[in-house]
């Protein structure tokens, strides 16, 4: 069965096919929640509300308050932005770096065509600075 989702892979990168290459579906769907989840809201003119707040969580709350709120920015983005899947965890890690505060960002959704297989995606941002 062919794929059923078109559009550009992200990262881009330089093939030999070429910098912008459609990828399969779970490719194109990992895709769409990084962008999601990288995107500050107001970055983009035309659909300002696009995106995840992650650059407005608030560091100086304990630790816990600050995965949580980071797990619902996620989830609730999510929802909204990429309604083809369905979130079944995200599990989120702060880690001290040189440069303040970093998140690694561990995501689980069902694949929309099988939904008995599971796919993960992970992601390490900095906070504070996005």
């Amino acid at each position: 069965m062919g794929d059923r989702y078109k559009g550009i892979i992200y990262p881009v990168e330089k093939t030999p096919r070429g910098f912008f290459q459609s990828g399969p579906d779970i490719d194109q769907i990992k895709s769409s929640i990084m962008t999601i989840v990288m995107t500050k809201p107001g970055e983009r003119v035309m659909e300002p509300e696009f995106g995840v707040a992650l650059h407005q969580v608030d560091l100086s709350r304990p630790h816990e308050l600050i995965v949580e709120d980071i797990r619902r920015k996620i989830a609730f983005g999510i929802k909204r932005w990429e309604r083809r899947i369905q979130l079944t965890e995200v599990e989120v890690m702060i880690l001290r770096s040189d440069d303040g505060f970093e998140t690694n960002i561990r995501m689980s959704f069902l694949d929309p065509i099988n939904m008995q297989e599971t796919h993960m995606l992970t992601l390490q941002l900095p906070l504070g600075g996005l």
